[in-house]
């Protein structure tokens, strides 16, 4: 396979070098833009200062995603792990709830009462030593 070290031109990014730089044409990005190349893997490297408008497009075949300062991901299995869900209807399965049916169910199950707060339940034990 072989490599180029410089640039081409790229449809209408003409111009626009592999360190992220833009010569004078006018159709170039933006300095900001910036991707690279690993000459070692060919591994593309792209770096986004602000938002990255798809405009309507997917993106595709993504082995995981992360959020920033790992607060947040969806690993390469589909699992979910986040601190906290906010929704409308929860499924599992064939079994979707919306709040009210939730709430209808801690009622019945007398775990929220009629303050609608939830009760905790404590069970505390004593440890205690044998006499001598």
């Amino acid at each position: 396979m072989l490599w180029s070290q410089g640039y081409s031109k790229l449809d209408n990014l003409q111009g626009l070098t592999s360190s992220g730089g833009e010569t004078s044409t006018t159709n170039a990005l933006p300095a900001q833009a910036g991707w690279s190349v690993d000459q070692q893997s060919g591994k593309v490297n792209v770096t986004f200062y602000g938002n990255v408008n798809l405009n309507g497009n997917s993106i595709i075949n993504v082995s995981k995603l992360l959020g920033a300062n790992g607060q947040w991901q969806i690993d390469e299995t589909g699992k979910l792990i986040i601190k906290e869900i906010e929704t409308e209807k929860i499924c599992v399965g064939k079994y979707c709830l919306t709040e009210k049916e939730v709430e209808t169910l801690l009622q019945q199950a007398g775990i929220l009462n009629t303050q609608n707060t939830i009760e905790v339940i404590s069970s505390t034990t004593t440890a205690t030593q044998p006499s001598q």
